[in-house]
């Protein structure tokens, strides 16, 4: 899926490069992914949210190559993952035919599940972390007193 965005000689390079390869298919966009992502082997993404999370989710090994421009969250996500051994991470700056027919023809070991390694109960952790936020000195240094009751804190001034 090479996306809406992709530039029309890019996209055109793509589709002549694959026209003799009956395994390989190109598509602009799909509206549900997961149907694909559920049957892949391996994506080769970039690190936007709804994508990690669905790699993750599907337990898929994963090349990322981040967005760098003119956001850094792309990288600051993939480099995390892969930090934790939960995606691989190529800088588009090392974007290269050869490195992805590397990544394709590397053979490793099963995908770790993401929720042994991540936290997805932040509905349940909220409060804790509402707890911890208000008590949490202010950017010049004071703290304000703070009353916590069942679990809920408000913050008195």
């Amino acid at each position: 899926v090479t996306g809406p965005l992709m530039e029309g000689e890019d996209r055109a390079l793509l589709h002549a490069m694959a026209g003799h390869r009956p395994d390989i298919r190109l598509i602009e966009f799909v509206t549900d992914p997961q149907p694909l992502m559920c049957c892949a082997e391996r994506v080769i993404c970039m690190g936007g949210y709804n994508t990690v999370c669905e790699v993750l989710a599907f337990q898929k090994r994963a090349l990322i190559v981040p967005r760098v421009r003119p956001r850094r969250e792309q990288i600051i996500r993939a480099e995390r993952l892969a930090s934790m051994g939960l995606v691989e991470m190529l800088h588009p700056d090392d974007l290269t035919g050869d490195a992805l027919s590397t990544w394709m023809h590397t053979s490793n070991g099963p995908v770790a599940p993401a929720d042994a390694a991540l936290d997805f109960n932040g509905a349940r952790r909220l409060p804790e972390l509402l707890v911890e936020a208000l008590c949490a000195p202010s950017r010049d240094g004071s703290t304000r007193p703070v009353i916590v009751t069942n679990g809920k804190a408000a913050r008195h001034v």
